[in-house]
């Protein structure tokens, strides 16, 4: 742990959720609604579509960089776990880096959808509007350091 205000996510590993070889639509369903509402997301659904996660790009940079971060990697995180498309409002760029604007959604994979669930009832959604990187939540099942590693 590190930080003396309590701002970082405890180092220890996180739990192991079983995968669900049992899971459906329905169950996946159920997770999204728990992962929702946010101020800077929100997520469409089509029957037999793969769910849409958008992450509303913030228009006016007013509480920093990373915070920004935190919601983009929470809302990329949720679109992981549920195997969703994700996708930006707009060009999302830190300090001229552009960030990934989309990802590919499969539909029929709800193995993670415990995991979807379990992560987003780590942070109560006043954490989660600007500060989700405080939590142990979906963005630790991101691909965070791939894409911060390659940009």
């Amino acid at each position: 742990r590190a930080g003396d205000s309590g701002a970082w996510v405890d180092c220890t590993p996180q739990p192991e959720i079983p995968v669900c070889t049992t899971c459906t639509q329905a169950d996946l369903k159920a997770a999204l609604q728990s992962c929702f509402p946010l101020v800077f997301s929100s997520y469409n659904w089509t029957d037999n579509q793969p769910p849409q996660i958008v992450y509303a790009v913030p228009q006016k940079l007013g509480f920093g960089v990373g915070n920004f971060l935190g919601q983009y990697f929470h809302v990329r995180g949720i679109a992981m776990l549920a195997n969703g498309l994700f996708t930006t409002t707009t060009l999302f760029n830190i300090s001229g880096i552009p960030m990934p604007r989309f990802l590919p959604g499969q539909l029929g994979n709800f193995s993670l959808v415990p995991t979807l669930q379990y992560t987003c009832g780590q942070c109560p959604t006043s954490k989660v509007q600007q500060w989700p990187h405080t939590c142990p939540g979906p963005w630790l099942y991101s691909d965070v350091v791939e894409v911060l590693r390659v940009t």
